[in-house]
């Protein structure tokens, strides 16, 4: 065999900073099957974009497509919903799709494989308990603030301290 495996290999990942991060959302956008469980998921791939150590790192949000009896999944809904109102891009969707059209629909799926790459917004990552995953456990508006309560504070209900993440780029203009 002309390529040998090498013992120990690191392929130089890396695994983001823990909390708020602003991105991008990159070409890709698409429904995925995992092969060993059938179950589907819409892939929005993210590049972080913020002037700090974790540029360029890629996270991806993942939103349950379809439940186990074949439904589109509610769960799978709201999260992409939730990520258009951080882009800006629910009003827009929603004059487009009236009514009761899910955004899993065919006509509604092709508009955000279309109209969300380019678009910025802001993530809240966490990483898995064994530190090998990253997980997108948050969304806003670019513009939005990521001021967080310490947890001491907070759960004493006394006013919380707070910190500010780098400045995110303009959000794109949109156009149909």
């Amino acid at each position: 065999m002309r390529t040998k495996g090498r013992e120990n290999a690191d392929w130089g990942f890396r695994v983001p900073t823990p909390g708020w991060h602003s991105v991008v959302v990159l070409e890709g956008v698409d429904v995925l099957t995992n092969e060993k469980s059938g179950k589907q998921s819409l892939m929005i791939p993210l590049n972080i974009e913020e002037g700090s150590a974790d540029d360029g790192i890629r996270v991806s949000i993942f939103c349950p497509y379809k439940d186990e009896n074949g439904d589109y999944s509610e769960f799978g809904e709201q999260k992409a919903a939730d990520f258009l109102q951080a882009i800006g891009l629910a009003e827009k969707f929603e004059e487009k799709f009236p009514g009761d059209i899910s955004l899993f629909d065919t006509e509604p799926l092709n508009a955000l494989k279309l109209k969300l790459p380019g678009r910025p917004a802001k993530v809240k990552l966490e990483l898995s308990s064994d530190g090998k995953y990253t997980n997108v456990v948050g969304v806003k508006d670019i513009g939005a603030t990521t001021e967080e309560p310490k947890a001491a504070t907070a759960q004493k209900g006394k006013g919380a301290t707070t910190a500010k993440s780098a400045p995110a780029p303009a959000a794109k203009p949109v156009e149909w």
